[in-house]
């Protein structure tokens, strides 16, 4: 079963996403840097930014989210 995780960095005001215990943008960046090489850009590949902040509803809203994510009760809002 694959695990992913979310962490809230407050020093640097960013989420972080991992999958198994691997970033995601490291993850990206494997699946991207063919193409990238091709390219002859390959410092592109994987080039992402975290989720940054400011996030103003704080860390219990965060964790609240997560929460919901984690055991399926997140829904939609309008």
């Amino acid at each position: 079963m694959d695990t992913i995780t979310f962490a809230y960095r407050a020093g640097d005001n960013e989420i972080v996403i991992e999958i198994n215990g691997r970033s995601l943008r490291d993850l990206a960046r494997a699946v991207e840097l063919p193409e990238a090489r091709r390219t002859r850009e390959p410092k592109l590949a994987g080039s992402y930014a975290w989720l940054p902040g400011p996030f103003p509803f704080g860390r219990a809203a965060y964790e609240r989210a997560v929460a919901e994510l984690a055991t399926g009760l997140a829904r939609a809002r309008p």
